[in-house]
Parts: structure tokens; sequence; C-alpha cells
């Protein structure tokens, strides 16, 4: 309870750090599962997810849909799944 009353008042003190480039992302080439939330304040979801399922080899996005940057308290049973769906799946491929 108390982690989460400390979110509610939570303000970002440092600048976020920029975004990667095109060549960047497509030089990560590891297997990557980003989950993303639709209401974040700090990115575009859709938009990020576009980029990563561009240029990404490896890459896989998810938006969720109604959950912010705090994905993991938001819908944490999602993102369990997910996660080991997705490493089940990247362990066959190896």
């Amino acid at each position: 309870m108390s982690l989460a009353l400390a979110s509610t008042g939570f303000r970002r003190r440092l600048p976020a750090p920029p975004p990667l480039t095109d060549d960047e992302l497509r030089a990560i080439t590891v297997p990557t599962l980003a989950l993303l939330g639709g209401r974040s304040q700090m990115y575009d979801a859709e938009q990020v997810a576009a980029r990563i399922r561009a240029l990404m080899p490896a890459g896989r996005a998810d938006v969720v849909p109604g959950a912010g940057h705090d994905l993991q308290v938001h819908s944490p049973g999602l993102v369990t799944e997910r996660a080991a769906e997705f490493t089940s799946r990247s362990e066959h491929r190896a």
C-alpha cells in the first residue's frame, strides 16, 4: 500500500534519455519484447510500437490499452503471461 501511495506523488527529476536512432534500433538483433502502456505519459505507445516492429529484426511490441507507464502494477498477470510466452518461444529458436 505504501508503494502505491508513494507512486501517486512521483515526479520525474531527470530528463528522459533521447530516443534510440533508427540505426541503433536496427542493430538490436536479440529477441526483444516491449510491453507498452497505451496511456503512458512518457511516450506515444503506438508510435514506439510501430518503430520497434518496423526496425528491430527480432523485436515484438505490444500495446496494453488502459495501462500507463506502471504496466507491471496495472496488469501483472498480463506482463507475466506475455513474458513467459515470449521467453518460451525465444528459447525454442535458440
